[in-house]
């Protein structure tokens, strides 16, 4: 951490403010308070204005989680599962995304088939099982499916591959097959793409947008703490926040969206609408949303060595579909929806809930 850091945070808070038509705090309340954070967290509050603590009327600043505070919390509890008496790991269960596709495969849940595991030098096909080389699948598969990088996070090496007649498009590109294997992750799955629901199609239709779902273990079972639903903007074949997407947040009792959507610091402030759609967030109800929180609820079941997971669930015509699950699910987003979500993830460890802490 540099002073030069520090500075670039407090320098201009009316160009970094997310609500710039809002009082503000003086300059030197802003600087105080980002010095109490960094006192306190051991770390600079760059979502200090994302959570609007500028404001003369804003959330207190000390009722947000610090990252690495929440971090250390939440992997010492995921790393921690006990089963039988001994102390196991099972994070690799939501980590590998073959081993996800297969494990929920195998318990009947909905999710994208993967067509194919491949390497830079060969692919082999699940069903029915065929290795080939890369030139042998070029020259005989003609379809179109997603390309992920197994251990791959934040949509980092997700590309749309296109294969027909033996030519090859990754992404909105025609590549080699030389680019190809240049571009993607060192083992990777191929993965059917989702069919979306049409209400999602109408929001953006350039990605599958899909619910960030957090459930958490209590004594008191497997509890839904918070969701939001992620957009892709423009030509983003991810709706990832890192990648310029934008978030907006969903309410747990009924599936309705807010009225917001926010974007990470770097990418823009609020949007009311979709940029490419124009379709306003208000009000908008999510599709087999009650559906989707059940059966995260009763898939988290089967993690039985994992205190909380985010889940990346997509809606499909014929109901939700899960993407991916997440053992490091990050909390600085929901909380700009959610500023009780670290009460409520604190209050699953009120009762002995099996994890060590």
């Amino acid at each position: 951490m540099t002073s030069h850091s520090m500075m670039q945070i407090f320098e201009d808070p009316t160009a970094r403010s997310y609500y710039p038509e809002a009082p503000r705090k003086s300059r030197l309340r802003i600087w105080l308070e980002h010095l109490w954070w960094m006192l306190r967290h051991g770390e600079i509050h760059y979502f200090y204005y994302f959570y609007g603590c500028d404001r003369k009327d804003g959330p207190p600043v000390g009722q947000f989680a610090g990252k690495k505070e929440f971090v250390r919390l939440r992997d010492r509890l995921n790393a921690a599962g006990q089963v039988g008496g001994r102390v196991i790991n099972y994070n690799c269960l939501l980590q590998d995304k073959f081993l996800f596709s297969q494990y929920l495969k195998s318990l009947g849940f909905a999710t994208p088939p993967v067509y194919a595991l491949a390497d830079r030098s060969s692919v082999c096909r699940t069903s029915p099982r065929r290795t080939f080389t890369w030139e042998e699948f070029v020259r005989y598969e003609n379809g179109t499916w997603f390309i992920k990088d197994v251990i791959g996070e934040r949509g980092e090496h997700v590309f749309r591959l296109e294969l027909k007649d033996g030519s090859i498009r990754l992404g909105q590109k025609a590549v080699s097959l030389d680019e190809l294997k240049a571009g993607i992750g060192e083992k990777n799955i191929l993965q059917e793409p989702v069919t979306q629901h049409e209400l999602l199609n109408a929001i953006n239709p350039s990605c599958v947008n899909t619910i960030r779902l957090v459930t958490a273990r209590s004594q008191r079972g497997i509890e839904a703490l918070s969701a939001m639903l992620r957009l892709g903007v423009g030509q983003n074949v991810c709706d990832n926040l890192a990648l310029g997407g934008i978030a907006v947040g969903v309410n747990l009792a009924t599936g309705e969206l807010c009225e917001r959507g926010i974007y990470k610091p770097g990418f823009g402030k609020w949007a009311l609408r979709h940029p490419d759609s124009g379709f306003a967030f208000k009000g908008a109800r999510l599709p087999f949303f009650a559906e989707a929180v059940e059966k995260a609820r009763r898939l988290h079941d089967f993690f039985y060595g994992t205190h909380s997971i985010g889940w990346d669930i997509a809606f499909g015509a014929d109901g939700p579909v899960f993407l991916e699950g997440n053992n490091s699910w990050e909390i600085p987003t929901l909380q700009v929806f959610d500023r009780d979500l670290i009460a409520k993830f604190k209050k699953t460890l009120d009762a002995d809930t099996g994890n060590k802490r």
